[in-house]
Order: structure tokens, then C-alpha cells, then sequence
């Protein structure tokens, strides 16, 4: 792997969306399949630790900023009001660490 995330970045526009919600413009989108396997690529080659913060991810994976990834780790942890799949651990110092990682 050449340190990158995979194939996020490759056309900016590909991160525009607009919100359901506001109708406001976002300046990027998460898929979650391709976050996890980011996440996961990034945890196997040390990049990022086993418990991780949204601005670790936002360096290793630079495109969408901090706060749309703490949107996204808040959204998939464990225990989430959403009805969303857990792919996170949320942990007492507000760091995230993904369930079943091994990668220690």
C-alpha cells in the first residue's frame, strides 16, 4: 500500500452530496464499506492505533474533516440510537476502536 486510503480521493467531485435533511451541501460523503475497509487497510499497516480519534483518521485518511468522521464513528458504535450497524467500540476517553480488531 503506498499510505493512502483507497480510492476515496481519486475525483473530488465524487465527495459532493446535499443533505435530506437541510439541503445543505456537504463537502464530502462517506460511504461506510469503503470507510471500513479504509479503517481496517490503515489498522493492519499500523497507520492508525488500535483505539483511534476522528482527527487520526482525517490524517490518514485525509477528504472528509474530522467532524464528518466523528458524525460516522458516532453513528456505527456500539449502542447507537440510529438502528445503524456497530463496526465501533466507543470508549470512556472518547476514542473508537473497531470490534474484533486484532491488530494489536
Amino acid at each position: 500500500m503506498d499510505g493512502k486510503c483507497a480510492g476515496h480521493h481519486s475525483r473530488p467531485g465524487d465527495w459532493k452530496q446535499t443533505t435530506k435533511l437541510t439541503g445543505v451541501t456537504s463537502s464530502s460523503k462517506i460511504d461506510p464499506q469503503q470507510m471500513l475497509r479504509d479503517i481496517r487497510t490503515a489498522r493492519r499497516e499500523y497507520r492508525l492505533p488500535y483505539r483511534f480519534l476522528p482527527r487520526q483518521l482525517a490524517t490518514v485518511c485525509p477528504g472528509p474533516s474530522a467532524a464528518e468522521y466523528t458524525r460516522f464513528l458516532y453513528q456505527h458504535r456500539v449502542g447507537n440510537e440510529h438502528g445503524k450497524v456497530a463496526y465501533f467500540w466507543r470508549r470512556g476517553d472518547k476514542s473508537y476502536s473497531l470490534i474484533g480488531d486484532n491488530w494489536q
